[in-house]
Parts: C-alpha cells; structure tokens; sequence
C-alpha cells in the first residue's frame, strides 16, 4: 500500500465522520440512544464487511468513508452515556478504566492484525474485524439494560 492510498484511506474516514457528525446534528434526537448506539455499531461493522471481498483501493476508501459515517457520533454518545449513568464521585475510576481499556485495544488490535497478515489479505482483515464488530453489536442488542438507554 502506498502513502497515498494510506492518506486517502485516513482521509476519506476523517470526511465521512464530518459528514455523518453533520446529518446526525441535524436529526433530532432519540428517545433510547442504546439502541442508536447498536445501530451505530453494526453499521460500522457492515461497512467494513466488504473489505473481505473487496480489494480494490477505491472501494476500501468508499467503505472507509462509510465507517466514518456511521461511527462518528458513537464516541461522544458514549462519554455522555457514562457522564449521566454513573454518580458523579465514581466517575474518575469509570472514565480511567474506560480509557485504560480503549487504549489497549489499538495495539493489541495490530498485533493480532499483524499475525493474520501472514494469511489474509490486510483489506480482508479489516472485513473480518467488522464481521467481528457485527457480532458484537448484535450481543449487544440482546442487554435489555442497554437498549433502554
């Protein structure tokens, strides 16, 4: 992969999170944002899901800009979430745990990429990685507790 095509994969991310930010600032907003959130991340998981078949660098930037899309308002949607659950004394440990685990999840993300490099194709193991975040979404919508939020 060149630098280019891996500026334009980070580019096309960036644009797609400004554009999706944009369209869900003007909706107005939900009664139950968990199951906003599931959708959110089951969107993102499908629009990495073509990347298993699809290897072409303009269909992995389009699929990119769609992961932004749908993703971008999932982070802040979050925080907030937590802000308004969790009693504010117990806040410092729950957002340091969160960041904790957050921020293993990049490395530990390229490590276990890295080792699939060896037998996939690097688009295919972003495909795989949304089947995975698919899944995930799905088992989330089964937790009545979140749904409700």
């Amino acid at each position: 992969m060149s630098a280019v095509t891996l500026g334009l994969l980070g580019t096309a991310y960036s644009i797609g999170s400004i554009l999706g930010s944009a369209v869900y600032g003007l909706m107005k907003t939900p009664k139950h944002q968990g199951i906003v959130m599931i959708c959110m991340i089951i969107a993102w998981g499908a629009s990495l899901l073509p990347m298993i078949w699809l290897h072409h660098a303009w269909t992995t930037v389009i699929c990119m800009g769609l992961a932004g899309a749908t993703f971008a308002v999932h982070p802040p949607m979050a925080r907030t979430m937590v802000q308004l659950m969790v009693p504010t004394e117990l806040q410092g440990r729950v957002f340091g745990i969160r960041s904790s685990l957050i921020s293993v999840g990049v490395p530990l993300g390229s490590y276990l990429s890295g080792l699939a490099s060896n037998w996939l194709h690097p688009s295919a193991i972003v495909g795989f990685t949304g089947g995975g975040v698919i899944l995930l979404g799905i088992l989330a919508s089964t937790v009545q507790e979140f749904r409700s939020l």
